[in-house]
């Protein structure tokens, strides 16, 4: 047996064929395997290179959501 599916036969209840065809799943990548067993959630975080563009970031959010609310409001009189 390969080392990947060892390792995954050993951390989780998956057999060798549902180990293999997991790792094909996530590309031979034995630790999303793992998580996903686990049920461990991944988060897609936005990338910010600088603490200027994080304050236009939250900004523009809270601009939108000021704007969002004054529409709702005219339009519920």
């Amino acid at each position: 047996m390969s080392e990947p599916v060892d390792i995954i036969m050993r951390q989780t209840m998956y057999t060798k064929e549902e180990s293999l065809a997991k790792l094909s799943t996530h590309n031979n990548d034995y630790m999303k395997v793992i998580e996903e067993y686990i049920g461990v959630k991944t988060t897609s975080s936005t990338n910010i290179t600088s603490v200027n563009q994080e304050k236009y970031k939250q900004f523009r959010a809270l601009m939108d959501a000021g704007s969002e609310a004054h529409r709702k409001k005219q339009l519920n009189q």
